[in-house]
């Protein structure tokens, strides 16, 4: 479990200034300096998800379960975060990962995981906090196009990819890497989706029940 993997090794973690977590997939593409240190008031630091940069609220793919410790309620959060980047001050993060871990922890005993596991408990934690809030050009998709003026500093590579041998051989689940057949056969009705997507008008999405909504969020994000 993420948070537990710190918290493993919490009094050697202690010395550092600052504590970063990042994706194994995510690539630097562009020199990063120290705006991405958040301040003793902000005590953390994340990034904005660039699927939802500058969507509404409606949108977000908050955990929507009442009994989860993760669940966000329809009338609050202003934005939705990536779980691939964040950090800051040691202790604060340590703190933070020490009680996102309880949450997840309290939410298993209860038989409960959260739609987006980490990155769930991350925006719930975040919530009443006043973290430093980077733009999603630290950490897109490989092949995303920002909207401008933003461009990307990190990329996180397609794992999917049979370049990079599937998402089974990366996880160690099977030694053999993935075709380029069944990633295209896998990969075609997702681009149907981001198609249609950016097609329906918005008021026709806004009337979709919020269970179908996460269903498709989900599938186009694996």
């Amino acid at each position: 479990m993420r948070f537990q993997i710190f918290l493993n090794i919490k009094e050697q973690l202690q010395e550092f200034d600052y504590i970063f977590f990042l994706n194994a997939n995510m690539l630097p593409v562009a020199p990063v300096g120290d705006e991405i240190l958040p301040t003793e008031e902000q005590g953390l630091m994340v990034m904005i998800h660039s699927f939802f940069y500058q969507k509404d609220r409606s949108e977000f793919t908050y955990e929507t379960n009442p009994a989860s410790t993760a669940y966000i309620p329809p009338d609050q959060g202003k934005y939705y975060f990536r779980g691939s980047f964040n950090g800051g001050i040691s202790h604060v993060f340590l703190q933070a990962y020490s009680q996102m871990l309880d949450n997840t922890l309290t939410d298993l005993n209860n038989n409960i995981i959260a739609i987006w596991h980490d990155e769930s408990h991350l925006n719930k934690y975040v919530l009443d906090k006043n973290p430093l809030i980077l733009p999603p050009e630290y950490g897109c998709c490989e092949g995303e196009v920002l909207p401008r003026p933003l461009k990307a500093k990190a990329i996180l590579l397609d794992k999917a990819k049979p370049k990079y041998g599937g998402l089974a051989y990366l996880r160690g689940i099977t030694n053999k890497k993935r075709g380029y057949i069944g990633y295209y056969l896998d990969e075609t009705p997702k681009i149907i989706f981001k198609t249609a997507r950016n097609i329906i008008p918005k008021k026709i999405r806004n009337n979709i029940p919020q269970k179908i909504k996460n269903i498709i969020r989900y599938l186009l994000r694996q």
